[in-house]
């Protein structure tokens, strides 16, 4: 069950098989599906720990 046999760590598992793993069969009524989230200020951490990193 999303687990790595061979270390046995746990493997990304998405929200919908996370939803799918803990919710009951017809007892999940999904609401927003169409909502995603947005970045007001542009927020990029790769540029800025590139910059600090190599500074």
């Amino acid at each position: 069950m999303n687990i790595c046999e061979y270390y046995g760590c746990h493997l990304k598992m998405s929200s919908s098989d996370r939803i799918k793993l803990l919710i009951d069969p017809g007892t999940w009524n999904p609401m927003d599906e169409d909502m995603f989230s947005v970045d007001p200020i542009e927020f990029n951490s790769v540029i800025k720990v590139l910059v600090l990193k190599f500074a």
